[in-house]
């Protein structure tokens, strides 16, 4: 083959790649891969692209997507015309036609400060900013019409603005103006607002010169605002515009409005570039008040003000020289609209004359005269020589000066109110700060200046957390300090303080700040504190008195402190606490590192003596803490690079109590210790407690020791192991009312990490607990805890439970996780257990529990005394609690299986959604129940109901008492509706009202029996008979009718007999809970082959007993038939008529007393007895 024939094949194959790549590169698949492809390498920006077509006229985008900064931006449509190639072959850009459709910004994310700070941090104009513009490139500029809507940020609590807009204009070529004009509207979320739009129109223009400049540049725009709160036309128009002239580059801004017809301008800026200088000359008016700009804020607020000024500036960009001068004056009201605690700003009038310059790095007040006034005058301040300050060197210099006085500022009443804005928590309040500062030239030298003056406040009261700290006390401050070469030296400072209770604190020091990055600052000088009143909160009793010396140099992160002394005492000889720093010594602010003058020795010594708990301010609110530090002598020093702060004796705090609301929790405690603590650096402590032992009357209570480590870079680990004696404890009145014990133990230890994912472990083991007035002993109960707090916020607990009573044994386990969700939290609960013993677990709670001693006069609050929640105690969680327990048991007779229950909780609902359980095959159990927070007077609704059929009463009250026959045997089915509402959820529960009734059909009933261990009815009536009749009837006549008496004390004994314990066909018992919390027994039926019952009865509620064993009183009817009804008839008790079930009535009524548990019928037989020999002495008679 010839060589061109291989040439031109060749060159085929390549114009046949050249095309095949040319063709794959426009299409559209390619490109937008290519797109993605290149934007990958700008990981902060996130872009989808539906399609993309580029050709050589033209390109289109569509379905573009884009997030950046989280800032979304997103547009349906691109579509441009263009020409590539008079770009690549001419250098001219010709873009003849741009649109882009359907354009969304959602910018409502972004702070408003975080917008202004974008705004502000724009670049400004570089000098010459006309001269120093040449585009690269020759450029045409079409049409163009971009149509979208943007989501603005708004007020805190509102939804974003609205705005819509649409982008016109182009026609931009050399040697013509081109233009764009905005059109858009901004919508108010608020229907309700007072202005609910802005019309918005601004105009761009510009002038391109052939030789790519521009030569012109304007931007006007003007806002319409729209809304019923105003009236005629309400326009805003803002200016920019810079241009050349035969004298240099021009700039001018103006801000004007115009309401109702009346044209004003706010702002007008107007500065002169000369050409060939970089030294800009101008000069500025404003005049601007509330009125004219808050309808442009579309509905927000803005202080009332009203500000007027004008001047002349110069900047000189090559060297940042400068000069500023002018006048102004305003007021400013209504400050609470920015923030509600500058309402104690009232309205402020200001005003200012001022005349600044900057030359070659010198600063010069040439002029500067301010005033401030709220309600009265508060400052003035004026120079009345030219002051001047080296920047570099931080020097006055005064050699200028023509007069010794160069600045004068005068505080006339600067409120305090004022100073309250800015210290909070602390709530600072009073008089006014009054007094003179003056600045004057020092003869010494012609850079050195002395400032001297004083300051005055009166009637200052300080409060925090409701306490009153000061009252209307009375500062005052003297101070001379020269200045010199940047150099601060005050030789003098007084500070005094005194209260009108006699109250006095006094500081004389001395203070020197030197120039320079590394410079020293010294501080040094003496107090002393007399306070009668000031302290008697903390420290009741004698006044207290301190005094001491300070002496303290900075220098860079290096402290030194030199020797000193603190001492406070209460009362002449009562020493509170002695701190004594026994040698000079550095420390290191950053490592912390404490460098002594001589090592060996120790720093310093802290003595503590009768020093109140109170003092300390360790109690919440309600709460009560007494005691007195008794014993502190410590010891500090430095240990191979640790700080070691040791006991040199036992530190012993005595008379340890406690009181919560008013009622004694704890008492006559003693504690004995021997804390250690090493510090190494942030984040490198130990502290040991050492043996520590806590007393009572009664001896030993606690005795323990722990430890927390801190090491960096690792979690802080805490370990704390324990011994507590049970008879100690509950001897405390924290456990008034529990079970007694006369011996046991409790120990255990507890073991935590604590971080970003902190985790505690415990364990408590209870053995040997020995009751007091039984001698039994209760089971060992073994407790254990797990505790985690993830990073993101989320709690997971394990609580198991384990009680071994001599091999029987129960168990529980406690679960439950939290999970952050919104502002609350989700919540997932369980308890589970596959065997309890009822007795024994409520046998180890009562030894802990607290029950209070039953008040005569205890009745569930009125309504109103307790203050209602504003929110559900439960709101910020959601979720359930579940509840699974196989077996509940209690002793051989009694047993409860399948105990299942299910709780949902949202914020405001608690729902139980069932409890079930079974006590046979056929007996169970099943209830409903929802707790609901409504607001208002009483906000929580309680109501449920529950059913409970063939369950058998015998097993119950044989477990309660195995060695009483139960009161009632039988079968019951037991239905009711419950209802309750509170101010909270206690109170709910505690004033629950409802009915039940009780049914059973075939039993045994032996609530008529007279108590136990009396004397039979027979020998009490002839014993009574006897000695009554003897005495009236004489003695053979008295044997002869006690002898009756005692025939028919006979029958008594059988009726007691055959009523004490009978079998029913049917038993029913209607019960309903009342106001007072009392049940009431209001329908009681029984009947028996030869016994019918019917009566009312109640059960009166105490606080604290269980509800079997509260006073039960009741009153029956009785009829009778059979062999009862004879021996009614035998003791004259029927009265001669039937009822409707042939049942014959008796005169006589039951009455009942006792307790539910323990029903005593003995009133009725007694009654029956004294009658009988009333009757018979009639007879004698």
């Amino acid at each position: 083959m010839k060589p061109v024939r291989v040439l031109l094949v060749l060159s085929g194959v390549v114009l046949g790649f050249s095309a095949l790549a040319v063709g794959l590169a426009l299409t559209p698949a390619v490109q937008r891969w290519a797109v993605l492809r290149a934007l990958q390498d700008r990981p902060e920006l996130k872009v989808e692209l539906a399609t993309v077509s580029a050709g050589f006229s033209g390109a289109t985008v569509t379905g573009f997507k884009a997030v950046h900064q989280g800032l979304p931006v997103r547009f349906e449509r691109l579509e441009a015309d263009f020409s590539p190639l008079a770009y690549l072959l001419g250098g001219h850009l010709r873009i003849s036609r741009l649109t882009v459709t359907g354009l969304e910004v959602d910018a409502s994310g972004v702070s408003r400060t975080k917008a202004e700070a974008a705004a502000a941090g724009a670049p400004a104009a570089a000098p010459g900013l006309l001269a120093r513009v040449q585009l690269p490139f020759d450029l045409t500029l079409g049409d163009i019409r971009v149509e979208g809507r943007a989501l603005l940020p708004a007020d805190p609590g509102q939804a974003p603005v609205e705005a819509t807009y649409t982008i016109t204009g182009g026609k931009f070529s050399a040697g013509q103006e081109g233009q764009l004009q905005l059109d858009a509207r901004l919508r108010h979320p608020s229907a309700k607002a007072g202005v609910n739009s802005l019309q918005a129109q601004a105009a761009l223009r510009a002038t391109l010169t052939p030789q790519r400049r521009f030569t012109k540049v304007g931007l006007t725009t003007l806002v319409d605002a729209e809304g019923p709160a105003l009236t005629g036309t309400s326009q805003l128009k803002v200016g920019a515009e810079v241009y050349q002239s035969s004298t240099g580059e021009n700039y001018e801004v103006t801000v004007s409005t115009l309401l109702q017809g009346q044209a004003e301008n706010a702002l007008i800026v107007r500065a002169l570039l000369p050409a060939g200088t970089q030294r800009y000359e101008g000069e500025w008016a404003l005049k601007a008040r509330t009125a004219q700009l808050e309808p442009f804020a579309l509905g927000s607020k803005l202080p009332d003000f009203d500000a007027t000024g004008d001047g002349r500036f110069a900047f000189d960009a090559s060297s940042f020289n400068f000069g500023l001068e002018g006048e102004l004056q305003g007021r400013v009201s209504q400050l609470e609209i920015l923030d509600p605690a500058w309402r104690a700003f009232g309205n402020l009038k200001v005003a200012a004359d001022f005349d600044v310059s900057q030359q070659g790095g010198v600063v010069e007040v040439r002029r500067f005269k301010a005033s401030l006034s709220g309600q009265q005058p508060v400052l003035q301040i004026h120079n009345t020589a030219s002051l001047r300050f080296n920047l570099a060197n931080r020097e006055l210099l005064t050699n200028g000066a023509g007069t010794d006085a160069l600045l004068s500022l005068n505080l006339q009443g600067l409120p305090l109110a004022w100073v309250r804005t800015f210290v909070r928590p602390v709530d600072i309040s009073g008089g006014v700060v009054t007094g003179k500062l003056d600045l004057l030239r020092s003869t010494a030298g012609a850079t050195e200046s002395t400032l001297r003056g004083e300051l005055r406040v009166n009637e200052i009261t300080v409060v925090r957390d409701g306490r009153a700290w000061l009252d209307k006390a009375a500062l005052e401050t003297r101070i001379e300090s020269t200045l010199t070469a940047g150099n601060v030296n005050v030789p003098r400072l007084e500070l005094a303080l005194r209260t009108p209770t006699g109250d006095e604190f006094a500081f004389t020091g001395r203070v020197s700040v030197l120039a320079g990055a590394d410079a020293p600052v010294a501080i040094g000088g003496n107090f002393s504190l007399q306070t009668p009143k000031l302290l008697e909160t903390w420290l009741p009793g004698a006044p207290v008195s301190a005094k001491g010396e300070i002496g303290l140099s900075l220098r860079g992160n290096l402290a030194e402190v030199q020797p000193g002394r603190i001492e406070v005492r209460q009362g002449p000889g009562r020493a509170l606490l002695d701190a004594t720093i026994a040698q000079s010594f550095k420390l290191d602010l950053t490592t912390h590192a404490l460098q002594p003058q001589e090592p060996a020795r120790p720093v310093a010594r802290l003595l503590v003596g009768r020093l109140p708990l109170a003092a300390f301010g360790l109690t919440q609110p309600g709460a009560v803490l007494g005691g007195a530090v008794q014993q502190g002598d410590f010891e500090i020093g430095v240990s191979e690079g640790r700080i070691v702060a040791r006991p040199l004796a036992p530190f012993r705090v005595t008379e340890i109590s406690l009181t919560q609301n008013r009622q004694t929790m704890l008492t006559a405690l003693a504690l004995d210790a021997q804390p250690v603590v090493e510090y190494l650096g942030p984040g490198n402590l130990a502290v040991r407690s050492g043996e520590t032992v806590i007393r009572g009357a009664q001896g030993p209570l606690v005795t323990l020791k722990t430890e927390v480590v801190q090491s960096p870079g690792r979690d802080t680990q805490a370990m704390a192991t324990f011994n507590l004696e049970v008879p100690a404890l509950v001897a405390q009145p924290l456990f008034a009312g529990a079970q007694a014990v006369n011996a046991g133990r409790a120990s255990g230890e507890v073991r935590a990490a604590l971080g970003s994912h902190s985790q505690i472990e415990a364990r408590v083991t209870l053995n040997g607990l020995t009751l007091a007035d039984s001698g039994q002993i209760l089971p060992v109960a073994n407790l254990g805890f797990r505790g985690e707090v993830h990073e993101n916020g989320a709690v997971a607990i394990q609580a198991p439970l384990l009680l071994d009573n001599a091999g029987r044994r129960s168990d529980l386990n406690f679960a439950l996780e939290l999970s952050p969700l919104g502002r609350g939290y989700s919540v997932d609960g369980r308890v589970t257990g596959q065997q309890v013993e009822l007795e024994d677990l409520l046998g180890v709670l009562a030894v802990f529990s607290s029950v209070a001693a039953p008040d005569s006069g205890d009745k569930p609050a009125l309504n109103g005394t307790i203050p209602p929640d504003t929110v559900a105690a439960w709101s910020r969680f959601s979720g359930r609690l579940a509840l699974d327990v196989k077996a509940v048991t209690r002793g051989q007779d009694w047993a409860m299986t399948g105990l299942t229950g299910d709780v949902a909780i949202e914020p405001t609902l608690l729902n139980l959604q069932k409890l079930e359980a079974a006590f046979s095959e056929k007996s169970r159990l099943t209830a409903k129940m929802e707790l609901r927070f409504t607001g208002g007077p009483m906000p929580y609704r309680l109501n449920g109901d529950y059913a409970l059929n063939e369950f058998d009463a015998g097993k119950l009250f044989r477990a309660l008492e195995a060695t009483k026959a139960p009161t009632v045997e039988g079968l019951f089915d037991v239905t009711g509706r419950f209802a309750g509402s509170g101010e909270n959820p206690s109170r709910a529960l505690d004033r629950v009202q409802g009915e039940f009734r009780f049914t059973s059909r075939q039993g045994i009933f032996r609530g008529l029996q007279r108590s136990a261990g009396k004397l039979s009815m027979s020998s009490k009536a002839v014993e009574f008979g006897a000695s009554v009749l003897g005495s009236i009837l004489g003695s053979d006549k008295a044997v002869k009718t006690a002898e009756k008496v005692a025939g028919q004390a006979y029958f008594v004994d059988q009726l007691a007999q055959s009523i004490g314990e009978f079998n029913y066909d049917l038993l029913s018992v209607k019960l309903s809970r009342d106001e007072l919390l009392n049940m009431n027994l209001e329908d009681i039926s029984l009947v028996s082959p030869e016994i019918r019952l019917n009566g009312r009865g109640s059960v009166s509620y105490v606080t604290g007993q269980p509800l079997l064993e509260q006073p039960l009183s009741a009153s029956l009817s009785i009829a009778t038939r059979g062999k009862v009804e004879q021996l009614f008839d035998k003791l004259r008790l029927l009265d001669s008529t039937k009822d409707e079930l042939g049942y014959s009535r008796s005169k006589e009524t039951v009455s009942i007393g006792g307790s539910l548990a323990k029903p005593d019928a003995s009133a009725f037989f007694t009654r029956m007895a004294t009658s009988k020999i009333a009757d018979f002495l009639d007879m004698e008679n």
